[in-house]
């Protein structure tokens, strides 16, 4: 991108998810991938400070204690009123600054710089925390408070930040009564 090499963080035969460099300028840019097989043809790619989307197998229970690389609240349920944790990647600037290929530290927390809002369901919930995932590259981690009244069955959750929205993910709470 832009002539320099960017860490990948995940890729299959169809897809390639990199992170874009902290601090790269907005606008339009090239992006070619190179493997030792040959090289793609080059393909237009918009920059933006933002551009978030949610993992969708990585949304669930907030835990009191971040445990790297697994699944939020494995084994646990999502109540009303309860923390939700979600790992997204395309949030932008950090402070203290992040730096490119690099995961995130633990101290001192890497806050996202921009408002990040979340709804579920269509309705805006309070952000608890927005920062970069400790021990990830590229992955931030935000959690958000569900709604006292959320009823039992699937919700959708999406972000935003610098009010550009993400993916909308599915999840599914047991409601007030843990029922």
């Amino acid at each position: 991108m832009r002539g320099l090499e960017v860490p990948l963080l995940s890729v299959s035969p169809t897809h390639a998810t990199f992170q874009v460099p902290f601090g790269s300028q907005e606008g339009l840019t090239q992006i070619l991938v190179s493997t030792p097989f040959g090289e793609t043809d080059s393909a237009p790619f918009r920059i933006s400070t933002a551009q978030p989307g949610i993992f969708p197998d990585r949304v669930g229970p907030a835990s009191d204690s971040v445990v790297i690389g697994s699944s939020p609240g494995a084994g646990t349920q999502l109540k009303a009123g309860g923390k939700l944790e979600l790992y997204a990647t395309g949030l932008g600037a950090v402070d203290p600054k992040g730096r490119t290929g690099m995961p995130g530290t633990a101290v001192p927390v890497q806050r996202v710089e921009a408002e990040t809002k979340a709804w579920v369901d269509d309705t805006e919930v309070d952000v608890m925390a927005s920062a970069l995932a400790p021990l990830e590259v590229g992955v931030y981690r935000v959690v958000i408070r569900l709604p006292d009244d959320l009823s039992a069955g699937e919700h959708t959750v999406k972000i935003a930040a610098d009010d550009v929205q993400s993916n909308a993910v599915k999840f599914t709470s047991v409601g007030s009564d843990g029922q």
